[in-house]
């Protein structure tokens, strides 16, 4: 995982520095991955899990501290058990974007994500924030889809017990 996150860093470090050389931004490919992410946090509060699944190359790769690497059709399985577990609600909120670079056929987005983890009745047991960079690889059909995601932990918390 250590390999990884080294691999992410001068990959993030590379295309900065190229894109400071070269700028190839666009507004367009911004707005494109924008719109994903923001709608991702929606389908999946909507338990629309096909949609879901549908951010994720394939070819996905997704890195958590304690967890294994996962490929596509794991990150899609957990997130369906998640969504499908009967005693806890899970609700994402909108990311919190902190920076966008595309190269061409590639972006690294930074951004933090909050989930909210409530029990049957709704009552809040957890909210999570997680801060990540994940890289899109644009597609054939000139879609975007992540194929790298790494995320961690920023900070948890519980509600006081009564």
């Amino acid at each position: 995982m250590k390999s990884l996150f080294f691999s992410l860093v001068t990959m993030y470090l590379s295309l900065n520095s190229i894109s400071a050389l070269e700028h190839h931004d666009t507004p367009q490919s911004h707005a494109e991955i924008l719109e994903l992410l923001q709608k991702w946090p929606k389908d999946f509060n909507q338990k629309n899990i096909p949609a879901v699944c549908e951010l994720f190359s394939p070819s996905l790769v997704a890195s958590y501290p304690g967890a294994p690497d996962r490929d596509f059709e794991g990150m899609c399985q957990k997130l369906s058990e998640s969504l499908s577990d009967p005693n806890k609600i899970y609700r994402y909120q909108l990311p919190e974007i902190e920076q966008i670079i595309t190269v061409e056929d590639l972006a690294i987005v930074r951004l933090i994500w909050t989930l909210e983890v409530f029990d049957k009745n709704f009552e809040l047991i957890e909210r999570v924030k997680e801060k990540g960079l994940d890289v899109f690889c644009k597609q054939k059909d000139q879609g975007w889809k992540i194929i790298i995601s790494y995320a961690y932990t920023l900070a948890s918390s519980f509600p006081q017990q009564q």
